[in-house]
């Protein structure tokens, strides 16, 4: 696909319709999760969360979205 055929889009959806990539390698502790909901609830989700449409690619946001019982986020 050539660049001028991706369309990028931004939206607003439920946290709740947010899955996880189960296949990820990377874990995050507890700490790290706590930091990114400080920076979060300090800046705001200054970056929409990755999604290929089924699942996502940054499941600490999701966790952190979840924690701050957040309505909707932008993907």
């Amino acid at each position: 696909m050539s660049q001028a055929q991706i369309r990028p889009e931004i939206r607003i959806t439920p946290v709740d319709n947010l899955i996880p990539y189960a296949r990820n390698a990377r874990t995050h502790s507890d700490e790290q999760v706590a930091q990114i909901a400080a920076s979060i609830a300090e800046f705001g989700f200054t970056n929409p969360i990755l999604t290929d449409g089924a699942c996502t690619c940054d499941p600490r946001r999701i966790a952190v979205a979840r924690i701050k019982s957040a309505i909707s986020c932008a993907v």
